[in-house]
């Protein structure tokens, strides 16, 4: 969602209250104390995913 909607995000923090810098500097910090083990992991699901997702939006086109 950060990636590809921020502004949308961004919306949506402000209207819960909530400053998106602490959301990024969060995430920042998780990323950076993340074993890689875990951050491999993570990548390769969600890398399948993404495939997923475009392979199934191509077969409906």
């Amino acid at each position: 969602m950060a990636q590809y909607q921020p502004a949308y995000l961004i919306e949506k923090l402000q209207e819960l209250g909530l400053r998106p810098e602490d959301l990024y500097k969060a995430a920042n910090i998780a990323a950076l104390d993340l074993p890689k083990e875990k951050y491999r992991r993570l990548a390769k699901a969600w890398a399948v995913r993404q495939h997923r997702v475009r392979s199934e939006s191509n077969t409906e086109n």
